[in-house]
């Protein structure tokens, strides 16, 4: 399944769309409907991953697990932006209640990263 960028009072919403291919269907519809609710730009770090690339992640001390849930495309990392495109580092709280608001209108079960404490970007089903 493939997301274009979505267009909202031509601006862009949701970046790098394209990284949501071979993510859960179920958790691309809650990324895409969170992002036409969002006032903000809002961009896709990763979604599928490889082993290979978790192993790196694992090696570098940025995932606690060789284990994720990107992995078997259930897991997704988002970043809110400033208008500037830069990440915005006090926004993460805005996105997790748009992502938890539209997963709840859709009736599909997430867990946010931002609720263990330390993975803000992360989103999975």
């Amino acid at each position: 399944m493939i997301y274009l960028m979505k267009i909202k009072k031509n601006k862009i919403m949701l970046k790098r769309a394209e990284r949501l291919n071979g993510v859960n269907e179920n958790l691309c519809k809650v990324v895409k409907k969170a992002a036409e609710k969002a006032n903000f730009n809002i961009t896709v770090s990763e979604g599928l991953r490889t082993k290979e690339r978790q192993q790196q992640l694992y090696n570098e001390g940025l995932s606690k697990t060789l284990n994720s849930k990107h992995i078997i495309g259930m897991a997704v990392d988002l970043y809110p932006l400033t208008n500037d495109g830069e990440i915005n580092w006090s926004g993460f709280e805005n996105l997790v209640q748009l992502m938890k608001q539209a997963a709840k209108e859709l009736n599909i079960k997430i867990t946010c990263g931002y609720d263990w404490g330390w993975d803000k970007p992360h989103y999975e089903l």
